[in-house]
């Protein structure tokens, strides 16, 4: 658990489409540190257009289908993690958890509790009547999985070789948790 005194220099939020500099940054470093925590490579995320960096903000301020959410601490941009919602009449009631990373010397002192804590509550306050969150990890990130048991989520199913990241290949691991 974050100590109330870290609590109190933490804030979590969006980054307004005018920060897209600073997303892109962020993101293609995450990306570089921690690859395995994402779906996309490095390189295709470093081809993107300035533009399209600024419009996935745009759609996150929206917030419709995508939601991106950062943690900042001491006004230091340390974290950040998605929220996808299923437009589909058949699945609406299920969100999607994506791309949760922490800069590595944050980890292990609750801010990535934190965030992802806030990420659900902000699921549940949602007029969508969220039922269920999903969420992927990679097999090897042994933090994570800890983080997301100690939050309520459980194993439901493994992708074989789902990733393949330098000539590697990872199992993908498929959690959920009923929030309703």
């Amino acid at each position: 658990m974050v100590s109330h005194s870290i609590a109190a220099h933490c804030v979590i939020g969006e980054l307004t489409p005018s920060e897209w500099p600073l997303f892109k940054l962020f993101r293609l470093q995450a990306m570089r540190t921690e690859p395995v925590a994402f779906k996309t490579s490095y390189r295709e995320n470093k081809l993107m257009s300035d533009k399209a960096w600024e419009q996935e903000l745009k759609l996150s301020e929206l917030g419709q289908e995508v939601k991106l959410l950062f943690i900042r601490y001491k006004k230091e941009l340390i974290g950040m993690l998605g929220i996808r919602y299923d437009p589909t009449e058949k699945r609406r009631h299920v969100a999607y958890i994506f791309e949760v990373y922490l800069k590595k010397k944050y980890r292990g002192q609750g801010f990535g509790r934190h965030l992802l804590t806030f990420a659900l509550e902000h699921i549940k306050r949602n007029k969508r009547q969220i039922k269920k969150v999903q969420l992927s990890v990679t097999e090897s990130q042994d933090a994570a999985l800890r983080l997301y048991y100690a939050v309520g989520f459980n194993v439901v199913g493994c992708a074989q070789q789902e990733k393949k990241i330098r000539n590697k290949y990872y199992d993908q691991y498929l959690m959920e948790k009923f929030i309703r």
